[in-house]
């Protein structure tokens, strides 16, 4: 009966510990504790970004000073909600700053009137920042999204795309495959991304919200038709999609961004023009 209890338990303790590892492996250190997740907002789930084009859109109708709107919702560590509420009125940004849901926070919500709102797009960083505001702090960050690859201790990736999938693009194994489409595949071994070619990757993939959870479809009514598999390794963790050309969501969508993305570089490297072209149809 001991042994039985004993085994019970560090069943428990093994699922806990299985459980805490899937956290840090998916890049989350907190899941959110409010059920404001709605698609009109802006979510800032620990640097993953959600509805980014919502942010873009209202910087867009602030600078022509049409009516807008939008909430910011930053999770803490913990997955207490910290809002930004901004919204134009007339020739200036009111902006609310919201942390009474946030435990460890000031409880606080202080509002400002700034006179207008800009976005900062380096090749590592995007930053959206409201100008000549009221109060002490004349500038302040409302949401940045980070995606310097050079941080990373490590990320690499692989796709395979096409009819069977036979096109392969594969930075973990050092190889690229390339369908003929007639039977036959031309490889290059020791395959390698310059540094600045994976950083442009590395940024499509953020702002993407390639760690967000996915809804892809891998059906398709076209026979035959193309599909999709990647694999995104990142540090110690890694994450895996599947989905076909027929997937016109908007998830399959920021996919295929990535994919194009990918594929314009690699077609464009003078070892891809080298290879044969494809022979068949």
């Amino acid at each position: 009966m001991i042994k039985s209890v004993v085994a019970g338990i560090s069943i428990f303790i093994i699922v806990v510990l299985l459980s805490a590892c899937g956290n840090r492996l998916s890049g989350l250190i907190g899941k959110p504790n409010s059920a404001s997740n709605e698609k009109s907002e802006v979510i800032d789930m620990h640097g993953n970004i959600e509805h980014l084009d919502k942010m873009d859109e209202f910087v867009r109708k602030a600078e022509n000073r049409e009516k807008a709107s939008v909430r910011i919702v930053h999770y803490t560590t913990e997955g207490d909600p910290v809002y930004h509420d901004l919204n134009v009125k007339g020739a200036r940004i009111v902006m609310t700053y919201d942390t009474t849901e946030d435990s460890f926070g000031s409880g606080r919500v202080m509002k400002y009137e700034c006179d207008k709102i800009e976005r900062t797009a380096s090749d590592t960083q995007l930053l959206y920042t409201v100008k000549g505001c009221s109060g002490e702090n004349k500038e302040l960050n409302v949401l940045g999204v980070s995606f310097d690859v050079r941080k990373q201790d490590y990320f690499g990736f692989i796709l395979k795309y096409g009819l069977a999938e036979k096109n392969e693009v594969n930075t973990v194994d050092e190889k690229l495959a390339k369908d003929l489409q007639n039977g036959d595949t031309a490889v290059i071994d020791d395959y390698r991304l310059t540094t600045d070619e994976l950083q442009t990757i590395y940024k499509s993939m953020v702002l993407s919200n390639y760690l967000g959870e996915k809804k892809l479809e891998l059906g398709c009514n076209r026979d035959p038709h193309a599909t999709y598999y990647l694999k995104v390794l990142i540090n110690s963790g890694s994450r895996e999609y599947r989905w076909s050309e027929c997937d016109t969501g908007e998830d399959g969508q920021a996919m295929k961004k990535i994919v194009n993305v990918i594929k314009e570089i690699v077609i464009n490297r003078a070892d891809y023009k080298r290879l044969s072209d494809v022979k068949g149809a």
